[in-house]
């Protein structure tokens, strides 16, 4: 059995195990988020403790290659937000180094085209945007049709998150690891230095 760790970076972001031999998700964690209080207000954060934890669990699951997304700043997006979107991606980074895990990090334009996933599109468009959604859930079913339960929430709500997360570790399990070759520490470390975090 070999296992692929998907990791969707978001604000509400998840961690998608998947099993290359039987080509289901195992499971799917929602990432740990603490509230800060930033002056008068408290800001979702991500827990940096409980990621920890998170992420050393992988490779005692089993886990042998980690996707991550690799994401930049949005358009319109302010100074205060794309940081916090830098912090959360870093942690996430750096817990997986710690931990000893491959880490392959890919743009959505790459993963999607390979796994035939329409983007996410609509702009401002709420419909488009809704029927963009629907359209990719409706793909996540195709491919994983014994798990769709895992992509809703208790009262049927889409968890595009967790979807993002599932086909991240499905690209993994199909198309990354399958290029993959036995690597020396030395040869992990430098990965590490030489990665494309889209940063």
């Amino acid at each position: 059995m070999t296992l692929v760790a998907g990791i969707d970076p978001g604000a509400n972001g998840a961690v998608a195990i998947y099993d290359n031999e039987t080509k289901r998700i195992t499971s799917i964690h929602d990432l740990p988020f603490w509230y800060q209080t930033v002056g008068k207000s408290k800001r979702k954060r991500l827990d940096p403790v409980a990621l920890s934890e998170l992420i050393e669990l992988l490779p005692v699951l089993g886990v042998e290659l980690v996707v991550l997304e690799a994401v930049g700043g949005r358009p319109r997006q302010s100074a205060s937000a794309g940081f916090v979107f830098g912090y959360t991606v870093g942690l996430i980074y750096m817990a997986c180094m710690y931990s000893g895990l491959f880490v392959e990090t890919t743009p959505p334009t790459r993963w999607k085209k390979q796994l035939n996933v329409p983007g996410k599109g609509g702009g401002k468009d709420k419909a488009a945007k809704k029927q963009a959604e629907g359209d990719i859930i409706n793909r996540v079913n195709e491919l994983f049709p014994a798990d769709r339960t895992m992509f809703r929430t208790e009262r049927g709500a889409y968890r595009m998150d967790r979807a993002d997360a599932a086909l991240l570790a499905k690209f993994g399990g199909d198309y990354v690891l399958p290029t993959l070759k036995p690597l020396s520490d030395v040869e992990l470390r430098l990965t590490y230095i030489n990665g494309e975090t889209g940063a």
